[in-house]
């Protein structure tokens, strides 16, 4: 039994697409002391089984959000060397492990393996990989653009490149173009007319390129090297220049890694300088302050799991999350009926629903004006506590007593309706209720 109520705010957030402001998430951290093989991290992804994997310049890690999980040469011989740049993971478990110096390895049916390249020489460092929507996985080396599909390696010449240029970003649209970004060689398209792979050069020879993002509104964002300079494509469809956004925006020194998470808002590694968050439809960016750890490192990967946690990886810092997770305690002091709570649950229109130890009595919370009122109906809810709530998918809450059975309450016409033993229930002290996938409601 609960003496006090602690209401999540992200709960809340996550129902209304709302978000507390950036500077109150909470921040978690690990480092070689907590077991991570290092605490420069390099790169980030989630498998479909919900384990973390983590490159690191010490090996790659699988964390399961208490333990890592280490894979290095002297454990596994496949991985040729230890420092872990990319990785990338497939719908069907495949993971793919980019190196730096040891090729390209791939994790698959829990075997590590190196990935054949006899015929076709991919290099032994390995810049940037992506699954396009088709499943071809696609790696940029310091050697140039190649693609594995059907078990075959191939690669691809770049337009106008007769020497062996280093791909650092991929990136597909949603036109199903792929964005290759170049050292000092420009940004190119890579597109599949009549069955085959062409590429076409767009431009700016002169930038060595580190990330492409496309948002959600379809715009094109780049972030280059050895300058603070976020460019916008001006036309998505027909792009011809670039715009430099960072004028329009607070000081920020070079973007390293650029990231959308699932509010829209657009994360900006930065160099030196922590963390940057450029809000939907604003010019201006929100930095984390100096007197978060964070704040204090060059950022090498920023990755949204799907719990829609932020990770982030340091060069030397370690490893970071940020959750939106805010706890605000409410009291008596706060609206509520009395601080002893026996069931929370929240409704599809997101009302809160608070039931209290003791009499019958429910408070509700509305997290858009954030306060509470007593529920009232046509009649009242009797009996003991609140133990269980549950709301079928036509919005119907249901309510279960100690002592007076099961209540139904239609959030359309707010009718209250009681059923006791006498209607068909097994019994009046109802503990707990719930609706499954189906549709089908228990008790």
């Amino acid at each position: 039994m609960f003496s006090f109520l602690q209401i999540l705010l992200a709960f809340t957030s996550m129902v209304f697409g709302l978000q507390p402001p950036f500077d109150q998430m909470r921040q978690s951290s690990w480092t070689i002391e907590d077991g991570l093989p290092m605490n420069s991290v390099y790169a980030m992804t989630q498998t479909p089984d919900g384990y973390l994997w983590v490159g690191t310049e010490a090996g790659l890690a699988r964390f399961d959000g208490h333990e890592f999980d280490s894979y290095d040469r002297s454990n596994t011989p496949a991985l040729q060397s230890n420092l872990i740049i990319n990785l990338l993971s497939e719908p069907n478990g495949t993971l793919w492990i980019g190196s730096r110096g040891g090729g390209l390895i791939r994790f698959q049916n829990g075997v590590f393996d190196t990935l054949a390249n006899q015929g076709n020489p991919i290099g032994d460092d390995i810049y940037s990989l992506l699954r396009t929507r088709d499943g071809v996985i696609w790696i940029g080396t310091e050697k140039g653009l190649s693609w594995f599909s059907e078990g075959r390696l191939t690669s691809l010449s770049l337009k106008g490149q007769n020497t062996a240029i280093r791909i650092r970003t991929l990136m597909e649209d949603r036109l199903g173009r792929i964005w290759v970004g170049t050292d000092k060689a420009g940004i190119f398209w890579v597109e599949k007319r009549s069955n085959r792979y062409i590429s076409v050069y767009k431009g700016l020879r002169h930038l060595d390129f580190i990330d492409v993002l496309e948002d959600r509104s379809g715009n094109i964002w780049a972030t280059t090297y050895g300058s603070d300079l976020l460019l916008l494509f001006d036309n998505p469809k027909h792009p011809s220049f670039l715009l430099d956004y960072s004028k329009n925006m607070s000081p920020i020194a070079s973007i390293s890694k650029l990231w959308e998470d699932h509010f829209g808002n657009i994360w900006l590694g930065v160099i030196g300088k922590g963390v940057g968050v450029l809000p939907p439809g604003s010019d201006r960016t929100t930095s984390f302050p100096r007197t978060k750890k964070i704040g204090n490192h060059d950022i090498l990967c920023i990755f949204e799991d799907r719990e829609n946690i932020i990770w982030i990886g340091t060069e030397g810092g370690g490893l970071f999350n940020l959750t939106h997770t805010r706890i605000l305690t409410h009291t008596i002091e706060n609206g509520l009926s009395n601080d002893l709570i026996s069931s929370v649950f929240q409704d599809s229109r997101g009302t809160v629903w608070i039931g209290h130890d003791g009499p019958a009595v429910i408070d509700l919370y509305d997290p858009v004006t954030k306060r509470f009122q007593t529920f009232k109906s046509t009649q009242n809810v009797s009996g003991g506590p609140v133990f269980s709530m549950a709301e079928n998918p036509n919005e119907v809450v249901w309510l279960g007593t100690m002592g007076a059975g099961a209540y139904r309450y239609d959030l359309r016409n707010q009718q209250l309706e009681n059923f006791k033993r006498t209607h068909g229930l097994f019994e009046n002290h109802i503990v707990a209720m719930y609706t499954d996938r189906d549709g089908i409601f228990w008790i």
